[in-house]
């Protein structure tokens, strides 16, 4: 009987870890194994939170722009956010960031307000900089059947093309750092 109660003990501490570990963002590195992205970036088009339209022809005299698609209601990918910003500040030169507020719009209804507001709380809390879309309705449609977790970020050339491949969850700043040297050295 002890046995069986510090088996299970010793499951539920387990449990408990990983489950820590997924809260905290965290990922394995299988998670990069997703559907590509990319699949939708014909459709690339949006407007930014103060309404601006964009398409494209925003990647259009950069060499590299990393595309960060994120959701109001993944805490990790938004804890994401002070990195993403670090990056965007000190590549600046080499390449755009670029943030894609993937579930703010939804197909059959909208810019859904309330997801709106999160998104923009999240952005101000962490003091983001960079540029941040919300997707057009047709670009939504493609996203849908193409994004298989969130966060993604796929780097894309001047004319829109993936660099690489996507890169799947949260990342540590050094990873960061060797990927984007990496796809500007090519």
């Amino acid at each position: 009987m002890k046995k069986k109660i510090s088996l299970a003990v010793m499951l539920l501490c387990v449990t408990v870890m990983m489950s820590g570990c997924w809260m905290a963002g965290y990922t394995n590195k299988g998670a990069d194994n997703v559907r590509s992205a990319s699949k939708f970036m014909d459709t690339f088009s949006g407007e930014t939170i103060s309404g601006k339209k964009v398409d494209s022809s925003i990647f259009k005299g950069h060499k590299l722009t990393m595309l960060y698609f994120w959701g109001t209601y993944d805490s990790a990918g938004i804890r994401q956010f002070d990195t993403i910003e670090d990056i965007s500040k000190e590549y600046e030169d080499d390449m755009q960031v670029i943030g894609v507020m993937a579930n703010v719009r939804e197909k059959n209804k909208g810019v859904v307000e309330n997801k709106l507001a999160r998104a923009e709380n999240s952005l101000d809390e962490h003091n983001v900089t960079y540029m941040n879309i919300i997707p057009s309705k047709k670009m939504v449609g493609k996203m849908q059947k193409s994004l298989e977790v969130i966060p993604v970020t796929i780097f894309v050339d001047a004319n829109g093309k993936q660099v690489g491949k996507d890169q799947a969850g949260v990342k540590e700043r050094k990873v960061w750092d060797q990927t984007i040297t990496e796809y500007l050295n090519k």
